[in-house]
């Protein structure tokens, strides 16, 4: 097929354009991986109430539950069964409206969420936290060891056939 005809043209490069073409190559996946770990990792952070909200469409509202004890929506007097009326003064037509709210408060400023309960409306100034995401940065950390690993092999011996596959495994774990 055609991995046999392309075996002969892998094997017609030196050692030298070999080792080029693999750290360009390299050089080319890093820099979308990098930005994006950027952007998850610092640009965007999603921002946390330490509570979980439920939206009602009916309402147009969300129903708050799951407040932790201690967190910050605790501490600003948010109890489960509340809800959320209006953030930072501005009411909800959709869904993912809070959340697109959320998360554009610069890190740890105050948001006024106005709460209703039992009835009663009232405002209340809350923390928002950002979060860290560890799973992602574990992936991203375990990607970029396989594509660092497989790039030293790859170097060792460009024209071996096994280290240039360990180097494109590498590659394709941090993709």
């Amino acid at each position: 097929g055609l991995y046999r005809r392309m075996k002969p043209l892998l094997n017609n490069f030196s050692a030298r354009f070999i080792r080029i073409f693999v750290t360009a190559v390299t050089i080319l996946a890093l820099i979308p991986s990098l930005y994006i770990f950027m952007y998850i990792m610092v640009l965007h952070v999603p921002g946390n109430d330490e509570c979980l909200w439920v939206y009602q469409p009916s309402l147009k509202k969300y129903l708050i539950n799951r407040v932790v004890k201690g967190g910050v929506a605790d501490q600003a007097g948010i109890k489960n069964g509340d809800y959320l009326v209006k953030f930072n003064g501005k009411s909800f037509q959709h869904g993912e409206d809070a959340v697109k709210m959320l998360n554009n408060v610069p890190l740890n400023s105050y948001a006024t969420y106005t709460i209703e309960r039992a009835g009663i409306q009232f405002d209340t100034q809350i923390l928002i936290i950002k979060v860290f995401d560890y799973t992602y940065f574990s992936v991203f950390l375990l990607g970029f060891g396989f594509l660092l690993f497989g790039y030293t092999v790859a170097m060792t011996k460009p024209v071996g056939v096994l280290q240039r596959r360990f180097w494109l495994y590498g590659l394709l774990s941090l993709l």
